[in-house]
C-alpha cells in the first residue's frame, strides 16, 4: 500500500471498513450532532489500527472512537477479515458515549477505556456503569496508562482541562433516546447552559502513518452548502468550513492552564503529517 494516507474509499454507503493506509481503516456513520434532529447529517468515524504486543504476542486491532452500530458491524467483520480481535475500544470523551452500549455487546472480550471526566456522570454513563460493573474502566488524566505500552506506535493526549455543558434531561441520553426538545427550544438551553462540567477530548497519534486524529478542540465540520441549509439559530452556532473550534462557545474558561499548555506542548511535539477529525465528510482530511 503506499506510504501515503488514502480516504478515497470511504463512503456512508459502504458497510465495510476502509483501509487508508497499513494497519488504519475507518468507517463512515452518518449522524446529527448531538442526536439534534434539526442539525444536517455529518460524519462520525470511527479509526481502527492493528498493534503490534511488545511481548511478541498476537497482533491486535484497537478501535478509537464509538460511532453507532453501522460501525460495530464493519469491526466484527473486520475482525473476521483479518483474523485478528479487537482488544481495545477507547471512547474520545465528552459527549461520545451515545453508542457506547453497541460496543460492549458487540466485543465482548475487549476493554472499553472511558475518560473519567464527563461520561461517568451522564445517564447513559450510569446506566452502563450497572450495567456492565465488572467492564467498567475509565482513564483520567492526560494520558491513557493501559495503552502507555504501545506508545511507540500511538500516542494518545488528553485534553481534560475545558469546562462544557452538563448532561441534562433536554439533551440526548444515548443514541436510542434522543433528545425530544424542539430544535429552537434546544439551542435556546444550549446558549443559556452553565459550563460547569469538565469535559475530556482525546487526541491520537499514529507514528508510522503520521496521522493525528483531534478531538473537539479544533474542528472542522461542515462545508458552505450544508451550513447554508442550516435554521436560525442553529446556522448562528455551527462554523462553515473554518479550522476553528465548531463550537466556540461549548468550553467557557480553563481549569488549570499550565496542564493544558502541557497537553498542547505534547501534541505538538508529534510529528504530524495528516490531520483527521471524527466528523468530517468521508474522504475528507488534512494533509
Amino acid at each position: 500500500m503506499s506510504k501515503e494516507a488514502d480516504f478515497s474509499t470511504e463512503s456512508y454507503e459502504s458497510p465495510d471498513c476502509a483501509k487508508v493506509f497499513d494497519g488504519i481503516w475507518t468507517i463512515s456513520d452518518a449522524h446529527r450532532p448531538a442526536l439534534v434532529s434539526a442539525f444536517p447529517e455529518c460524519n462520525n468515524r470511527s479509526y481502527i489500527f492493528r498493534l503490534k504486543e511488545p511481548s511478541n504476542g498476537p497482533d491486535f486491532l484497537l478501535v478509537m472512537g464509538v460511532a453507532g452500530p453501522k460501525a460495530v458491524k464493519a469491526v466484527q467483520k473486520l475482525e473476521q477479515e483479518t483474523k485478528l480481535s479487537v482488544k481495545f475500544v477507547v471512547s474520545q470523551g465528552a459527549q461520545h458515549h451515545m453508542y457506547l452500549d453497541h460496543w460492549f455487546e458487540g466485543f465482548p472480550a475487549a476493554r472499553i477505556l472511558i475518560p473519567d471526566r464527563k461520561i461517568p456522570v451522564t445517564r447513559n454513563g450510569k446506566a452502563l456503569q450497572e450495567k456492565y460493573p465488572d467492564r467498567w474502566e475509565t482513564t483520567g488524566g492526560q494520558t491513557i496508562p493501559a495503552l502507555e505500552k504501545y506508545s511507540d506506535q500511538l500516542e494518545f493526549a488528553i485534553f481534560d482541562q475545558v469546562y462544557g455543558v452538563k448532561d441534562e434531561d433536554w439533551t440526548s441520553k444515548c443514541g436510542s433516546e434522543p433528545t425530544q426538545v424542539n430544535p429552537m427550544v434546544w439551542a435556546f438551553k444550549f446558549a443559556m447552559a452553565k459550563r460547569d462540567q469538565l469535559m475530556d477530548n482525546v487526541w491520537t497519534h499514529h507514528k508510522a502513518s503520521g496521522l493525528t486524529i483531534m478531538e473537539h478542540n479544533v474542528e472542522v465540520w461542515f462545508t458552505k452548502e450544508q451550513h447554508d441549509e442550516m435554521p436560525f439559530p442553529i446556522n448562528q452556532m455551527m462554523g462553515a468550513e473554518r479550522f476553528i473550534s465548531a463550537l466556540p462557545e461549548i468550553f467557557s474558561w480553563i481549569e488549570d492552564p499550565k496542564i493544558h499548555a502541557e497537553t498542547w506542548d505534547k501534541v505538538l511535539e508529534w510529528e504530524t503529517k495528516i490531520l483527521c477529525v471524527y466528523h468530517m465528510a468521508p474522504g475528507v482530511f488534512h494533509k
